[in-house]
């Protein structure tokens, strides 16, 4: 199954898709489709982390994490950045830690809602 589309398509689970070469990206044979799966989320998450401006002597906050915000947490972790994930949704405690979270509170235990709007925003792109 494939899972992406290009702009065109709008997003897609499909079998099959018509893409662009641009959209595309070559991975080698011998690298297991387990790993493969996660070429293009690590990509973002690479971006994302690049274009934030963190250093090493910062510390980040990921609220709510979902699948690309772990993928962050594991990209900031290896860049040597702490990092705090605040969970919506506890079950994921676990994870977000295997992923490279120095710590996991509970988002809404502590009165964080996705609706929150943060006044003093920290760094943002």
């Amino acid at each position: 199954m494939l899972i992406g589309s290009t702009p065109e398509l709008g997003g897609a689970y499909a079998q099959f898709m018509l893409l662009t070469e641009s959209a595309l990206l070559k991975v080698d044979r011998d690298l297991p489709s387990e790993a493969a799966r996660f070429c293009r989320a690590f990509g973002f998450a690479v971006h994302a982390v690049n274009r934030s401006g963190v250093t090493v002597d910062d510390a980040a906050v990921l609220f709510p994490p979902g699948p690309i915000g772990l993928t962050i947490a594991a990209v900031l972790k290896a860049g040597g950045l702490d990092v705090i994930v605040a969970l919506t949704y506890p079950p994921w405690g676990e994870l977000a830690t295997a992923m490279g979270a120095s710590q996991v509170i509970d988002g809404v235990a502590r009165g964080l809602s996705r609706q929150q709007r943060w006044p003093n925003r920290a760094r943002a792109w």
